[in-house]
């Protein structure tokens, strides 16, 4: 009897040890978004601050990653984020970032102008697969969020959280220019 006891007993501790940090993650979850906009928020939920950049003309894509329970490298909890703006003059800007409780936040910015012929090809990436008329309908994630956007030729189009067939094609742009900022290092 005290066998079944002692696993009722830690049955309980385990249940209320879950509920407590799914509690902390939320906390945290929530405080990110007063720091950083609409980074990792909800599809039905309004932006607290506006992203300028994606209003730029000469933006010709745009991938924002965000996610949650993270470090900053000295065991503070919070979320992360990446941004990539590449511009058709050649401009690639990313960002990398941590926000945690209490207003604190870090940001890091590494800006580099590639070759022309890069833009060209990310333009034509585009084409071949067909993104821009591609049906990549909101998939509900939790943990995670991604955001996209393209101008090209004059038409404008957003994701958030697209399905695996639209992601992968994002993640194949995302690669092309993270290789060209390591590559112009």
């Amino acid at each position: 009897m005290a066998q079944r006891q002692k696993i009722i007993l830690y049955t309980i501790l385990g249940i209320i040890l879950v509920i407590l940090l799914v509690s902390a993650g939320k906390i945290i979850y929530f405080e990110m978004f007063k720091l950083c906009g609409d980074c990792g928020k909800p599809v039905a939920e309004k932006p607290v601050a506006t992203n300028e950049r994606l209003n730029d003309p000469d933006l010709l894509y745009a991938s924002k990653t965000s996610s949650g329970l993270c470090s900053n490298g000295v065991g503070e909890e919070g979320g992360c984020y990446t941004e990539y703006y590449l511009y058709n003059s050649g401009q690639f800007v990313k960002i990398l970032g941590w926000v945690g409780m209490n207003e604190k936040k870090s940001e890091s910015a590494d800006e580099k102008y590639l070759n022309v012929a890069l833009v060209d090809q990310v333009k034509q990436q585009f084409k071949d697969l067909g993104i821009m008329s591609q049906d990549c309908p909101v998939t509900i994630v939790t943990d995670i969020a991604w955001n996209y956007q393209i101008n090209l030729e004059g038409v404008k189009k957003s994701w958030r959280n697209p399905p695996g067939n639209c992601k992968t094609i994002f993640d194949s742009i995302d690669k092309i220019l993270n290789s060209a900022m390591d590559n112009n290092k």
